[in-house]
Order: structure tokens, then C-alpha cells, then sequence
């Protein structure tokens, strides 16, 4: 749906970029034609003018003859009019010009004729408007010239004495020229006739033009408005669509078509259901990441789709969600006996399997449930949860007791953490050493082990479970890495720190660590790392090359806690490792327990054999000394030699 919405947005903008570039060529046509009707209307204007010229100087040139003929009495009259004359015919001869070969010109060419004045701009001819029937006003002016300049001549040859004679001879020469004159003005009017027909033609073709341009105009706006109109229907309808898909991909899960956590916080906060009385089930798939272990993803899915189905068709008239990768909840509303409608529930999940059909095989189910009632019903139902899975309880219902210890250990939590961040500020942390002795009982080193200092006390580390989850416990790991080997620096002993996987998997102390070691051998060689042997650890690699990397600087490495009851004696052997130091409770009560006795007896001789030394933890009296150096163990270490001390 969002693709196809994308689709038709973007043909919404082409379309109406397109319309608009077919609107604006389509102006720029319509608009250049009428530029051209206007501008060939200013030509036939201007020959128009220059035609009413030329007829002013037709009228003025038969006017100056007249004056001739009439005042041409004594010499200088004569030269006078012969010279307007000229003047005249040279200037018609040069509108006439102008007219036959197109250009621009200015008043300052009409200054011969009347009122030319008036003429305040340039004028522009075009060539293509000349009318054939304008030379014959050149050859009848050419005529009525020759004429003139035989007279001229006559009158010369009498040194310009214009006799009764001459006088005679000059009417009867202009007796041709009214014939002469009409013919002209004939000519011109017929021009002006012609170019007046043009000009009503021109401005007809114009007001057409504009009527079409007017009625394409509406058409296209039209078709424009209307093609929007469509696209903006279609777009609604197709946002109303998106909207509603994305609401449902808001509020509902996509794989099992189930609510969501969303979902189920607005019904948790809907007025419809505020005076109704509410209980929450979370139920969690147990073992489900081993199905995708085993299995893959797809099957995964597969069986959370059947699960989800099952759940629906289990609780038909109920509100179910699916609030996690392997959780669910179901939303009671006035429910009693929610604890036994629960364990019901659990019973049916319990009783069925899930039928994968790619694989044909059928697979077990089975459920933690965790229930909550009254208030803060999210909050609650996942602290029932999370008590079901602890305690292994396959239906928990969270009780006033639990609350006031899930609030001792918020409080706990709280104490710890400010007594934690104000020690770090202040410097308070400081290494106690606990001697690691031989058989013989000599001092071979000495394991660092943590304190915060609080007043006059020294606090042991009951609270690194609290560190480790306030993100404090790196700082001060930190911390006390520094001082050992400050102390190394001023001390020729041996040395054992402790180090996590979180400080192996922080890359500032990862490369803390190594950078001093690699500026300090002799201190490298002088030091062991105890790493603790538990389930956190994932990335066995990052530890083997931390591991490798220590080792050629000469340091060593024992296994904490070894046999603690997740001891794996292929990885201490992956791992490279120098020393196994034997878990305390499995040491504390060697002497008359005959299991921690024969579980010790192993690993003492699976280390003898990979030829790996062990260290005993918690020898706290003389027989459990004794039973451990009878069973090969190489070094020990308890309160039998020597509690932790602060100065070496």
C-alpha cells in the first residue's frame, strides 16, 4: 500500500509539473502570436504613417507647381519654388525608398515635410507591406522632374529670364501634371485602403486568437482541476488506507496477527475499561530460543503463529497480545479466581503440542505464567514473571510479601549504588592481599582481593552483583588494577588479580590492561589473572586471545571458582591456562564430605595430567590442609595461613 501511494504521489507531482510546462509553452505560444499580430500591426501603423507623408508632400509639391506657374515672375522667385520643388520630389522619392526596402528611421528623416513634428519616435518599416503601385508615384515624380529640369534648362539658356515665352512653354508642360497628381494619390489611397483592410484583418485574428486562448484556457484548467481532483481523491483514499494499515501495524504484531504491547497499554489506559476491574497474565514460552537453536528462525515463527492461534482459540471471548519474541498476555476483565482461571490455562498449553507442518513434527509446550490484579498491572504482571522463572513456579501470582522485597532490593540496590559512586569519587576503594602458599607453607603470592573503605571500615565486595548492574563495576576494577600494580612497582612479589568477562570485554580496559603490561614486563611476569569460570561467559575467543596476548608478556592465568558446577575441562584446556583454583565449597568440607573429597580428587588429577598446577580456596583449618596436600593439590590459600591483610 505505501509503495502504490508513493507511486501516485510522485505521478501526482510529474502530472502537475507536466500540466504547468504545457500551460506555460502554451501561454508563450499564444502570447508570441499575439506579439507578432501587435508587431505587424506597428508596421502597417507605421507605413500607414509614412504614406500620409508622402501624400502631405504630394499635396505640397502640386501646391509649389501652382505657386510657380502663378508667382514665377522674376528670377529669384523662380530658383526659390524650382528648389522646394526639388526638395519635395527628392524626399518622396526617399519615403518611397524607405518603404521598398524596410528599416527604421526618425523624425529627423521627415524634416522636410509638414508637421512632421508630431513624429516623436522611431519608426519601423517592413519591406515585406510595400506596395508595387508606390513606383509609379516614383515614375510619375520622375517625370514631372524631367519636365521641370527641360525648363530649368530653357530658362538657363535665357540666363534665367523667365519670359512670357518660358512662361507659355511651362504651362503647358504642367498641363499633364493634375492626371499626374491623381495618379499618385490614387496610388497611396489604394495603399492605405489595402493596409486599413490589413489592420482589420490583423486585430480580427487577434480577438479570435484570444477567444481560443480563452476557451482552451478553460478547458485546460478544467482538465487540470479535474485530473487533481481525481489524483487527491485517489490519495485520500489511499492515505485513509496507509493510515489504517499503519495503525494496525501500530497496535497489532505483524507475525501473529495477535495486539501488541502498545495495543495493550491503551486498552490498559482506555476510559472504556476504567471502572472495570482488570487482572494481566503474561505467559512465556519456556525453552523457545532452543527451537531457534535447533530448528532456525522459520520454524521459530512457525510455531510462534500455531502458539498464538492455539491461545486465541483457548481464550476466544478474551483480549490476548503478543508483548514479546516468546511472551504473551491475556487481559481478564471482572475476572474472579484469576490464579485458578491461570492454572487452568497452564494445564490446556501443557496438555498440547505444536504441529509444525514444514518439518512434520510435532513439538511440546511449555509455559511460565506470571499474574498480576488491581494497580500497575504491566509492571507487576512482569516481576510475576520474572518470579515464576526464578523460582521455577509454573503459575506465580505476586503477593504484598514480594513487593516489599522487590523494594528492600530497590532500596539495597539504591544504598549500594551512591556508597559505590561516592567510594569512586573519593578514592575509597583499595586491594587487601591474601597470601597463596606451597605445601611447605611458604608464600609464593598473593591474591588481590577488594575493599571500600567506609570510616574505619573495610567493606568486603558483597555489593559487585549491584556494580556489575549500575554499570560501576568496570570503574572500579579500574581503579584497582592501577594500585596493583602500583604496589608491584614497589614491591618484588607475585601477584593474583581478578579479572571478569566484563573487564575483558571493555575495550578501555581491555586495552588498559595491556598497554601497562607491555610498558612494564618485569611487573607482566609478576602477575596472574584469575578469571571467574561461570555461565556469563559467551565469547570464549575474545578471552583466548586476551589470554594469548598476556602470555607472551609473560604473565599467567588460573581458572576461578573451577568445580563450582559448570566446569568444562575441554575450554581450561582451549583456554591455555596456568593454575585451577578449586571453588571454596567444594574445599571448605573436603575432610568430611566424600563428594567434594572425590570431585576434588578429579580435578587434581586432570590438572596433574595437562600438567596445570591447582590452588586450594578456603583452607581454614589444619585436616582440610592435609587431606588437600594428600590429594597433590600444588598451593593453597584460606584463613588457616592468614586472612586478607591491607599492608604487605
Amino acid at each position: 500500500m505505501r509503495k502504490k501511494t508513493n507511486k501516485y504521489v510522485k505521478l501526482f507531482i510529474i502530472a502537475n509539473l507536466f500540466f504547468v510546462l504545457i500551460y506555460a509553452i502554451f501561454n508563450f505560444y499564444t502570447l508570441n502570436k499575439i506579439s507578432k499580430i501587435n508587431e505587424k500591426k506597428d508596421f502597417i501603423r507605421s507605413n500607414e504613417m509614412i504614406i500620409l507623408e508622402i501624400n502631405k508632400n504630394i499635396y505640397s509639391l502640386e501646391n509649389e507647381i501652382f505657386k510657380l506657374t502663378v508667382f514665377g515672375i522674376n528670377n529669384t522667385v523662380i530658383e526659390y519654388y524650382i528648389e522646394e520643388i526639388d526638395k519635395r520630389i527628392s524626399y518622396i522619392k526617399r519615403l518611397v525608398s524607405f518603404l521598398q526596402n524596410g528599416g527604421e528611421f526618425t523624425q529627423n528623416f521627415m524634416v522636410n515635410a509638414t508637421a512632421t513634428n508630431n513624429v516623436i519616435r522611431k519608426i519601423k518599416v517592413n519591406k515585406e507591406l510595400f506596395d508595387v503601385g508606390l513606383l509609379d508615384v516614383i515614375s510619375k515624380l520622375n517625370i514631372i522632374e524631367n519636365n521641370l529640369k527641360s525648363i530649368l534648362k530653357k530658362i538657363e539658356i535665357k540666363n534665367k529670364k523667365f519670359d512670357k515665352k518660358s512662361m507659355i512653354s511651362l504651362k503647358r508642360e504642367l498641363k499633364l501634371l493634375p492626371s499626374l497628381f491623381k495618379r499618385m494619390t490614387e496610388n497611396t489611397n489604394r495603399y492605405l485602403i489595402k493596409t486599413d483592410k490589413m489592420l482589420k484583418d490583423l486585430e480580427k485574428n487577434k480577438n479570435d486568437l484570444i477567444k481560443k486562448y480563452f476557451v482552451l484556457q478553460v478547458v485546460f484548467l478544467f482538465l487540470f482541476i479535474s485530473f487533481n481532483i481525481l489524483i487527491l481523491l485517489y490519495l485520500t483514499k489511499s492515505f485513509h488506507n496507509l493510515y489504517k494499515e499503519l495503525q494496525y501495524r501500530l497496535y497489532y504484531d505483524s507475525l501473529t496477527k495477535l495486539k501488541n504491547r502498545m495495543a495493550l497499554e491503551e486498552d490498559l489506559k482506555s476510559l472504556k475499561f476504567k471502572h472495570l476491574k482488570k487482572s494481566l497474565v503474561f505467559v512465556d514460552i519456556n525453552g523457545f530460543n532452543n527451537i531457534n537453536e535447533l530448528y532456525g528462525v522459520k520454524v521459530g515463527n512457525e510455531y510462534l503463529v500455531n502458539f498464538a492461534s492455539l491461545l486465541q482459540n483457548t481464550l476466544k471471548d478474551k483480549n490476548v497480545y503478543r508483548i514479546g519474541s516468546d511472551e504473551f498476555a491475556v487481559l481478564y476483565f471482572e475476572e474472579t479466581g484469576i490464579k485458578r482461571v491461570s492454572q487452568e490455562l497452564y494445564k490446556r498449553l501443557v496438555n498440547e503440542k505444536i504441529y509444525i507442518e514444514s518439518l512434520d513434527i510435532e513439538i511440546d509446550i511449555d509455559v511460565k505464567i506470571g499474574i498480576a490484579e488491581g494497580e500497575n498491572l504491566l509492571k507487576n504482571a512482569t516481576y510475576a514473571l520474572q518470579l515464576a522463572k526464578e523460582k521455577n513456579i509454573p503459575v506465580y501470582k505476586v503477593t504484598d510479601k514480594d513487593f516489599l522485597e522487590v523494594n528492600k532490593k530497590i532500596k539495597e540496590s539504591m544504598f549500594w549504588s551512591r556508597k559505590i559512586k561516592d567510594a569512586l569519587k573519593n578514592d575509597r576503594f583499595v586491594p587487601f592481599f591474601q597470601p597463596i602458599v606451597n605445601q611447605n607453607g611458604n608464600i609464593v603470592k598473593y591474591e588481590v582481593l577488594m575493599r571500600m573503605k567506609d570510616g574505619d571500615k573495610f567493606i568486603p565486595p558483597v555489593f559487585l552483583d549491584i556494580a556489575v548492574k549500575n554499570m560501576q563495576y568496570v570503574n572500579i576494577s579500574e581503579t584497582l588494577f592501577k594500585k596493583t600494580v602500583s604496589v608491584l612497582k614497589n614491591n618484588d612479589i607475585k601477584l593474583s588479580f581478578n579479572v571478569n568477562f566484563l573487564d575483558i570485554e571493555n575495550l578501555e580496559m581491555r586495552n588498559l590492561i595491556l598497554k601497562t603490561l607491555s610498558q612494564n614486563p618485569d611487573i607482566a611476569r609478576r602477575l596472574t589473572f584469575e578469571i571467574l569460570e561461570n555461565l556469563e561467559i559467551q565469547e570464549y575467543k575474545l578471552i583466548e586471545d586476551f589470554i594469548n596476548e598476556l602470555k607472551k608478556l609473560g604473565s599467567k592465568f588460573a581458572i576461578d571458582d573451577f568445580g563450582s558446577g559448570f566446569s568444562n575441562y575441554k575450554r581450561v584446556l582451549d583456554m591455555n591456562t596456568d593454575f585451577l583454583k578449586i571453588d571454596g565449597s567444594l574445599i571448605k568440607n573436603i575432610h568430611e564430605d566424600n563428594h567434594s573429597y572425590n570431585i576434588v580428587k578429579s580435578i587434581a588429577l586432570f590438572a596433574k595430567e595437562s600438567n596445570i598446577k591447582t590452588v586450594a580456596e578456603f583452607v581454614h583449618c589444619k585436616k582440610v590442609f592435609e587431606v588437600c596436600k594428600e590429594l597433590g593439590i600444588d598451593y593453597f590459600q584460606g584463613y588457616y595461613f592468614s586472612p586478607p591483610v591491607e599492608n604487605l
